[in-house]
C-alpha cells in the first residue's frame, strides 16, 4: 500500500505542497491540476528524488525517507519525454537497466524478454533507441520501469506528444499493468483522466482540492467534465475563504 501522510514541501519561503494525504492499495491514481499546482514536486517525492519537508510517504510499510533504498527498489518511473540512453538497441538498453539493478545474466535475459513482449516492443527490439518514434520511446521507457516488477509505477505526463491512436494504445497498455500495483499518473490533461478507471486527486496551489472517483467529483461539482469541475471547485474554495 502507498500511504502519503500530511506531506509538505518548502523551497525556502515558497510552499510547494501543504498537507497532502491519500492512500492507494492498487489500481490507477491520477493526479491532475494546472501548471504550478505542485504535481512535479509530489512526483519527485514519491519517486525518491527529493524528501518532503514534513509528513511521510510509506510504500508497503517502508518509509521512503528512512528506508529510501528499499523503497526505491519497489518503485519504477517514466518521466516526461521518456529519457533513455542513446546509442543502444532497445534490447541492449533494457539489458543495461536490468544489469544495473543487479540481476545475473540469465535473469536479465528472462526479464528483458518478458518486458519486450508485455510492452509490444518485438518489432523494434533491435532498433537503436535514437531512431525510435515517440510511441516506441514511451513503450521502451515503460518496459525499463517495469523490469523489476515495481509495486509503485509513476508516470509523469506520459502521454505528451502522442497522437489520439497512440494515446488509446498507450492507456490500454498501462491499464494492463494495474493489477496488483499502484500506478500513479501525473497530468495536466483532465480530459484523458475521464477515460481511465482511476481514483482522482485534483491539486491546486499545493493543496488537494478534491479527491475521489471521476463520478464522485463530477457529482460534487455538479459538472459534466473534470475541467469544468475543477474550475467550479476552485471558485467554491475562493468563496469559502
Amino acid at each position: 500500500m502507498l500511504t502519503v501522510d500530511r506531506v509538505g514541501k518548502r523551497f525556502g519561503p515558497i510552499v510547494a505542497l501543504e498537507g497532502i494525504s491519500f492512500t492507494a492499495d492498487s489500481g490507477i491514481v491520477a493526479l491532475a491540476g494546472p501548471n504550478g499546482a505542485g504535481k512535479s514536486t509530489l512526483v519527485r517525492i514519491l519517486s525518491g528524488a527529493i524528501l518532503p519537508s514534513s509528513g511521510s510517504v510509506t510504500l508497503d510499510g517502508l518509509d521512503t525517507a528512512n528506508d529510501s533504498v528499499s523503497a526505491r527498489s519497489l518503485t519504477g518511473a517514466v518521466f516526461e519525454n521518456a529519457p533513455i540512453y542513446p546509442g543502444m538497441t532497445v534490447s541492449q538498453y533494457l539489458e543495461f537497466v536490468a544489469r544495473a539493478r543487479g540481476y545475473p545474466k540469465r535473469t536479465t535475459r528472462e526479464r528483458v524478454e518478458r518486458a519486450i513482449d508485455s510492452c509490444a516492443l518485438g518489432e523494434v527490439a533491435r532498433r537503436v533507441t535514437d531512431h525510435l518514434s515517440r510511441r516506441f520511446r514511451q513503450r521502451t521507457a515503460l518496459a525499463a520501469a517495469l523490469l523489476h516488477d515495481p509495486r509503485l509505477l509513476i508516470l509523469d505526463e506520459p502521454s505528451s506528444g502522442l497522437d489520439p491512436v497512440q494515446l488509446a494504445e498507450f492507456w490500454k497498455l498501462v491499464k494492463s499493468f494495474s493489477e496488483g500495483r499502484v500506478i500513479f499518473i501525473s497530468t495536466h490533461n483532465m480530459t484523458e483522466i475521464e477515460r481511465l478507471d482511476a481514483s482522482v486527486i485534483l491539486l491546486n496551489r499545493g493543496k488537494i482540492l478534491e479527491k475521489g472517483t471521476v463520478a464522485e467529483i463530477l457529482n460534487d461539482a455538479r459538472s459534466d467534465n473534470l475541467t469544468d469541475a475543477f474550475v467550479s471547485l476552485v471558485s467554491r474554495e475562493a468563496l469559502n475563504g
